[in-house]
C-alpha cells in the first residue's frame, strides 16, 4: 500500500489510534489496536516441536505461549533453514493467525520478512511481482533490476509501489531485508527453543511501512516516545523525499489536530452518506456484511433514474467505506431495484473501476435476481464495527471504558471520579484494569470509581 501524503497516530489509553489521509486530507484508512487485544500475526519464533501427527498433516509447536501453535506440513517437512520438522526440533515458525478461544495460534513456516515495498520470502523460492503493477513498462524494468540476482534460498515479492520508487532505493530494502534475515540467522545459533526471535510490529511501525512512500510528507503522533521510535523506522523507508515526524501541542489529542476526529466516528457508525441524500446502511455479522442502499427522504421523480443515480453513488462511496473501515470477507450490497439491464451493467463496470485502487483487491460478484451483487474482499483483521461496536446501536463496554480513561488522560487536575454503568465499570475492574493503573500512575493520583447501574452503557461522568 502507498500514497498517504499524511499519516495520523494517536496514542490514548490503552489503544492507539491510526489513518492514512491522501493530499486532499481524506482518510484513505483508519486503523485501531489496543494493548490487551493486539494481534500477534507476523511474530517469528524459534519454536520446539511438541507433537507430530501426520495422519492430521500436522504439527503442534511449543511457543512458551501456553497454548501450543499448529503447524500445517502436508506439503512441507523443514523449516525456512531446511531442519526437519520432527518432535523435539526447534524450528523457526511465523504466527499466521492469533489464537482464538482454546486454540492455540495458527503457524506456517514460510517466513516473511515485509519492508515498505518489498517482502523477502526465506524458504521459497523466485521472483514475484505485484498484479497491480499493471504498466508493462514498468514490470520490464523490475524484472531487468533484479535479472541477475538469486532467489533459490530466499525468494522476493515485489509489492505495487515498488515501480514507483528510484531503483536504488528498491535495491536498498532489498539489502536491508536480507541484512535482517542474515542477522535472524545468526541469532537463532546461540538459541534454545522456544524463544521469540521477532515480535509482530506494533501498529505505528506497520501505518509506515504500508503507507510511507514517496508522496508522504509528514506523521502526526501525539506521544513523545512514539515519535522518537517512529524517526527510526522513517529513517529505514527508502524515499527520496524526507518525511518529517511533528508532535502535537501537549494534551492534545493527533486525530483532533489533524481535524479527523469526526470522520473516524463516521467510520465507525453503521450509516454512511451519500452525496444525494441517500444512505448506506452497514451490518456486520460473524458470517458476512450487508449493506443496504437507501434513497433519500423525500426522494422523487423516475423511479428507474433515481435508482441509477442512487446506485451509481452507493457505488463511489462503499468503495470507500469498505476501505476505510477495513471490512473484509464476504459482503452482499442490497441496491435500489433497477429494472434495466444496462443500467445494471453500469453499476457493475462502476464498482470494478472504483475497486481499481484497493489493495485488498475486492472481487465482484453479478446481480442476483433481487438485485443483489456479492463482493469478496481480502480481510486484514477486525474492522472498526467490530472493535468498537455490539450491535447497530450501541458501542461495546470496552469502547466506552477506553473513551472514558483518554477524556481523563486530557484533563488537569489532582483527583478524579469516574461514574459509569455496569458493565463498563466490570471492564475497567477486569480486562482493562493494568491500563486503568497505568493510567493513573501517569497522572498521580488514584481514580475513583462509581457505578450506577441501570444507565445508559455509553453514559459516563468525570469530576475532578
Amino acid at each position: 500500500m502507498s500514497g498517504a501524503t499524511l499519516i495520523v497516530i494517536e496514542s490514548r489509553p490503552g489503544e492507539i489510534r491510526a489513518a492514512a489521509l491522501d493530499a486532499e486530507n481524506n482518510p484513505i484508512a483508519f486503523h485501531v489496536e489496543r494493548d490487551h487485544t493486539r494481534s500477534h500475526v507476523g511474530a517469528l519464533y524459534l519454536g520446539r516441536v511438541s507433537a507430530v501427527r501426520q495422519n492430521l498433516g500436522a504439527a503442534f509447536v511449543d511457543l512458551g505461549l501456553g497454548s501450543d501453535g499448529f503447524l500445517n506440513i502436508k506439503s512441507n517437512s523443514v523449516d525456512a533453514r531446511g531442519v526437519r520438522i520432527v518432535e523435539g526440533a526447534g524450528i523457526l515458525v511465523q504466527i499466521t493467525r492469533d489464537a482464538e478461544a482454546a486454540k492455540g495460534p495458527t503457524l506456517g513456516t514460510a517466513i516473511d520478512i515485509a519492508g515498505s515495498v518489498l517482502v523477502l520470502t526465506p524458504g521459497k523460492s523466485g521472483l514475484g511481482l505485484s498484479s497491480r503493477i499493471s504498466d508493462n513498462d514498468q514490470r520490464a524494468g523490475l524484472k531487468t533490476l533484479f535479472r541477475d540476482m538469486d532467489f533459490k534460498e530466499a525468494g522476493l515479492v515485489v509489492r505495487t509501489a515498488a515501480a514507483a520508487m528510484p531503483a536504488d532505493d528498491v535495491l536498498g530494502e532489498l539489502k536491508a531485508l536480507q541484512g535482517r534475515w542474515q542477522a535472524m540467522i545468526s541469532e537463532l545459533a546461540g538459541q534454545t527453543a522456544p524463544v521469540l526471535i521477532e515480535a509482530a510490529p506494533r501498529l505505528p511501525e506497520r501505518m509506515v511501512r504500508d503507507y510511507a512512500g514517496t508522496a508522504t510528507r509528514e506523521i502526526l503522533v501525539d506521544d513523545a516516545g512514539m515519535a522518537a521510535q517512529l524517526k527510526l523506522c522513517v529513517a529505514q523507508v527508502q524515499n527520496a523525499n524526507p518525511i518529517k515526524v511533528t508532535n502535537t501541542p501537549a494534551r492534545a489529542y493527533a486525530f483532533d489536530v489533524a481535524g479527523i476526529s469526526d470522520a473516524f466516528d463516521a467510520a465507525s457508525s453503521p450509516v454512511a452518506h451519500l452525496p444525494g441524500g441517500g444512505t448506506l446502511v452497514i451490518t456486520e455479522t460473524p458470517a458476512m456484511t450487508t449493506i443496504d442502499v437507501n434513497a433519500g427522504k423525500g426522494a422523487a421523480g423516475n423511479d428507474e433514474r433515481l435508482a441509477f443515480e442512487t446506485n451509481a453513488q452507493a457505488a463511489v462511496v462503499l468503495a470507500r467505506e469498505l476501505r476505510v473501515r477495513g471490512i473484509g470477507g464476504l459482503i452482499a450490497i442490497d441496491f435500489l431495484k433497477m429494472r434495466d439491464s444496462a443500467n445494471q451493467d453500469k453499476i457493475l463496470a462502476e464498482l470494478k473501476n472504483v475497486f481499481r485502487s484497493d489493495p485488498a483487491g475486492p472481487r465482484v460478484g453479478a446481480f442476483s435476481p433481487f438485485g443483489i451483487v456479492d463482493i469478496v474482499r481480502r480481510s486484514s483483521g477486525p474492522s472498526l464495527g467490530e472493535i468498537f461496536q455490539t450491535n447497530r446501536k450501541s458501542r461495546t463496554p470496552e469502547t466506552v471504558a477506553l473513551e472514558a480513561l483518554a477524556a481523563l488522560n486530557r484533563q488537569a487536575g489532582a483527583s478524579a471520579t469516574l461514574t459509569v454503568s455496569g458493565p463498563v465499570a466490570a471492564v475497567l475492574t477486569g480486562p482493562l484494569a493494568d491500563v486503568l493503573k497505568t493510567l493513573e500512575q501517569a497522572l498521580g493520583f488514584v481514580i475513583r470509581l462509581e457505578t450506577v447501574q441501570g444507565v445508559d452503557i455509553e453514559a459516563f461522568e468525570i469530576k475532578e
